[in-house]
């Protein structure tokens, strides 16, 4: 099972939330969550998931504002997009690191992160 949270699903964000004030938040969102996640990976493993629905996040100022993000994510160091099938495999490589392990160990990634972005 890889874990899956709403808070970065467009639904919950654009839509059950009444957020009117455009797709600004949403950047702003996905760029803290990020950097946040991205500054734990140093010392444990990280994922980031953020669920999208055409008729949701593909909308034309929507789906541009993921673009931005992607752009943003794939130019930092370490991070790996991939699709669940990929990350399942890549988890099952080998044991968890402890918090104080290189992940460079059990033949991970070094500083892998992922962010999800197909099912």
């Amino acid at each position: 099972m890889v874990p899956y949270t709403p808070g970065l699903d467009d639904i919950v964000f654009y839509e059950y939330e009444e957020r009117h004030d455009g797709a600004d938040p949403f950047a702003r969102e996905l760029r803290l969550e990020f950097d946040a996640l991205d500054a734990e990976a140093a010392t444990r493993r990280r994922m980031m998931s953020i669920s999208v629905h055409d008729r949701i996040a593909g909308r034309p100022g929507r789906a541009r504002v993921l673009e931005e993000f992607i752009t943003y994510a794939k130019k930092q160091p370490g991070v790996w997009f991939a699709r669940k099938d990929a990350l399942a495999r890549w988890a099952l490589e080998g044991p968890l690191p402890p918090v104080t392990t290189s992940l460079t160990k059990g033949g991970l990634r070094p500083h892998a992160r992922a962010v999800k972005v197909a099912a």
